[in-house]
């Protein structure tokens, strides 16, 4: 089987791989041993982090971020 037609990990963000993170700086921030992701939207009522291990392919990964934990106000983030 490709890489390219294997379906993605689905990752719950309330799993002991995603930590909740900070809301800022925004974008992605590489940290020791981890990345912190932090997205502004507005009008948001859910996010999913897609994760590539080759950008020609599909996502390796889909981590759905949980509102009560991963956001703040206008801002969704996890690491």
């Amino acid at each position: 089987m490709s890489s390219s037609s294997r379906e993605p990990t689905q990752i719950s963000a309330a799993g002991p791989r995603v930590r909740r993170g900070l809301p800022a700086p925004l974008g992605a921030t590489i940290l020791p041993g981890a990345v912190r992701f932090a997205v502004f939207s507005r009008h948001a009522s859910a996010v999913t982090l897609l994760l590539y291990d080759d950008p020609r392919a599909e996502p390796a990964q889909r981590i759905r971020l949980d509102p009560e934990r991963h956001r703040t106000g206008d801002v969704w983030y996890a690491e």
